[in-house]
């Protein structure tokens, strides 16, 4: 028989299927989208923080949406620092480099948890968190305090920290930035970085703390916009 999830696929036409891995924004294309949602030619959607200007408002909306389709749609928003990183409302926690700091893994899993309850209280199943960088340069403009640190063990273990807490309650974490954004100088929002280093460093310094969120279970890795010429 299958799961019910299995089941629907099933039912699904071949372009519902390939709408099943399309994600969307909404902002001011919220008509347009929903429509889309009903058509089955999206299966995600990012909520950013224009579309979530309270808690309330974005329970609402992430209920609109999914009255639309006939499989559910999976959302997700980045909520780095709990839901208060883009959302007005949700609890702001500290940064990850705070956390680093405090070298607690109680108090990483701990806001793994909060974040995780407050994402699904308003119908969001998954964060874009936590930032897994080894943040080692001290000229990085875009992951800096996002890190937890300069140590790539204690990386890893806050790391995980914080995903046991996040997938135990029920949201689905994503380790970022695969496979190291920590050793950029420049923002790559704008331009290009360039990571030199052969795999011998890469293995050694910034994919560590990916393995041990992969062995940990990890649901999803968000991959860089960086260039990696030894890789």
């Amino acid at each position: 028989m299958g799961t019910w999830a299995e089941q629907a696929l099933e039912l699904l036409t071949p372009q519902e299927l390939v709408g099943q891995l399309v994600l969307s924004g909404v902002g001011d294309r919220r008509e347009e989208v929903l429509q889309l949602a009903k058509e089955g030619k999206i299966g995600a959607l990012i909520f950013y923080g224009k579309d979530m200007p309270d808690p309330l408002s974005t329970a609402q909306l992430a209920n609109e949406f999914q009255r639309r389709p006939k499989v559910p749609l999976l959302i997700a928003a980045d909520f780095e620092s709990g839901t208060g990183f883009i959302m007005r409302g949700g609890t702001k926690l500290p940064s990850n480099m705070a956390i680093g700091a405090t070298g607690s893994a109680e108090l990483a899993q701990r806001c793994g948890e909060v974040t995780a309850k407050e994402a699904r209280a308003v119908g969001i199943h998954c964060a874009f968190a936590p930032v897994v960088d080894v943040n080692v340069n001290p000229q990085n403009p875009i992951i800096n305090i996002r890190s937890f640190g300069s140590d790539p063990d204690e990386v890893a273990r806050l790391a995980v920290a914080w995903i046991a807490g996040c997938q135990s309650n029920g949201s689905m974490a994503t380790a970022k930035h695969f496979p190291g954004h920590g050793d950029t100088s420049e923002d790559s929002h704008r331009v290009m970085p360039v990571v030199p280093h052969d795999m011998e460093r890469m293995w050694r310094v910034e994919l560590k703390p990916f393995q041990a969120a992969i062995n940990a279970g990890i649901a999803a890795i968000m991959t860089a916009h960086i260039h990696f010429p030894r890789y």
